[in-house]
């Protein structure tokens, strides 16, 4: 299938083997590409239930408090009281959001 490139080296296929003869044809092929992809990417749009939603925000939220709790952070949560305290505090936000979870799949 004939071809032509870019200036910005971007492959671009012609359709029914034509061969673009100025610059007028080849932006016009690059719009139809452009339009093309935009269409197959709204097409991918899936709509999520509020469940779901929701379901999501808490697992990243879980995720989020999970990264903060180190290597660093757990040998202080260790030798001190007040990163047990800080370890402790994070561990109750995580039952409450495993909760949370547990609530919205029954």
């Amino acid at each position: 299938m004939p071809y032509f490139k870019d200036s910005q080296n971007k492959l671009y296929f012609v359709p029914n083997g034509c061969v673009p003869v100025n610059d007028q044809e080849v932006r016009s092929l690059m719009m139809a590409e452009r339009s093309q992809s935009a269409q197959a990417q709204s097409l991918r749009v899936e709509e999520k239930t509020e469940d779901e939603i929701e379901r999501e925000r808490i697992l990243f939220q879980m995720a989020e408090i999970e990264r903060q709790i180190t290597p660093r952070r757990l040998r202080e949560a260790i030798l001190t009281d007040g990163g047990r305290a800080w370890l402790m505090n994070w561990e109750m936000e995580l039952q409450e959001l495993r909760n949370e979870l547990k609530e919205l799949k029954t």
